[in-house]
């Protein structure tokens, strides 16, 4: 019966060892195994960054190639309508010089229209106090 026990012993302590090995064996690889999933975690951190910084890159130069096209598109509207502004701007001067000037001349052909006609009845009237009917209606002014 010794023996038996003998042998059941040695059968427990190698299971005991094999099983020791098993678990030092299976911590091993899980340890390999993390190893080798946090240098591809980190490889796959840094591709995944430069991925970014190249879609950054390639959407800045978008949005600065359509903020340029866009400057450009809305130039030419700004331009027309400065253009066009200050052409009614002058054209309106304009008018408003050439109406200003007509008026001034017709307002000096109203006053020389004015002068000859009041020198005609200034005229008229001396004629008309020197006739013998007259001299009964007029009478001097003193405001003249």
């Amino acid at each position: 019966m010794s023996g038996i026990k003998e042998r059941e012993r040695a059968t427990k302590e190698a299971e005991a060892t094999s099983q020791r090995q098993l678990a030092d064996q299976t911590h091993e690889l899980l340890r390999a195994h993390r190893s080798s999933l946090m240098k591809l975690s980190r490889d796959e951190l840094k591709q995944t960054a430069r991925s970014l910084a190249d879609l950054q890159a390639v959407v800045s130069e978008q949005c600065q190639a359509t903020s340029k096209e866009i400057r450009r598109c809305l130039f030419w509207p700004i331009a027309a309508t400065a253009i066009t502004c200050m052409a009614l701007l002058l054209a309106s001067g304009l008018t408003s010089w050439v109406i200003v000037k007509n008026a001034r001349m017709e307002a000096t052909k109203a006053e020389a229209q004015a002068q000859e006609t009041r020198r005609q009845t200034a005229a008229l009237e001396a004629q008309f106090c020197a006739s013998p009917a007259g001299r009964r209606y007029c009478h001097p002014n003193p405001t003249k």
